[in-house]
């Protein structure tokens, strides 16, 4: 058992196969009692990642149209789900500033150590960031977050 924290990059990677969707899978298997958390905003992330690869013919009809119903119907039975709240959107607004990152960006990291946080407090495992994005994973690994890049797996 371990924990991550999903931006949206490796949460797509679960419902579409590309590079890394394996490894992914793997980590939300059940079985491996694994904890995944995501912010909310990924949600509306994905299911516009899914229309933007449907839109540009990354992605069939008959794969894209079920993939945002099933994403609305199971997000919160794979992952765990943080709420934006005050507090983060200060925390995102500072990480723009100290980064030059864009906003989703600032949020999604903002989301992982806030839920560092949590876990550290909790005396649990401290998470693992996974995202596709390179630039933001040297960014949380400055932030001294474990990352790990699903591209590589």
């Amino acid at each position: 058992m371990a924990n991550f924290y999903f931006d949206t990059s490796a949460l797509v990677k679960f419902y579409v196969q590309e590079r890394g969707s394996l490894w992914v899978q793997s980590l939300v298997n059940p079985q491996s009692a694994n904890l995944i958390f995501v912010s909310m905003i990924a949600e509306v992330e994905a299911a516009a990642a899914f229309s933007r690869k449907h839109r540009d013919g990354e992605l069939e009809s008959d794969l894209y149209q079920p993939l945002i119903p099933k994403l609305r119907q199971e997000f919160s039975c794979f992952f765990l789900p943080l709420m934006i709240t005050p507090d983060l959107i200060q925390r995102a607004i500072e990480l723009t500033t100290r980064y030059s990152l864009r906003g989703y960006d600032a949020l999604q990291l903002g989301t992982a150590l806030l839920a560092t946080e949590i876990l550290l407090r909790s005396s649990q495992t401290p998470l693992t960031f996974i995202s596709a994005d390179i630039r933001l994973n040297q960014i949380a690994a400055t932030e001294k977050l474990s990352v790990d890049d699903p591209n590589r797996h």
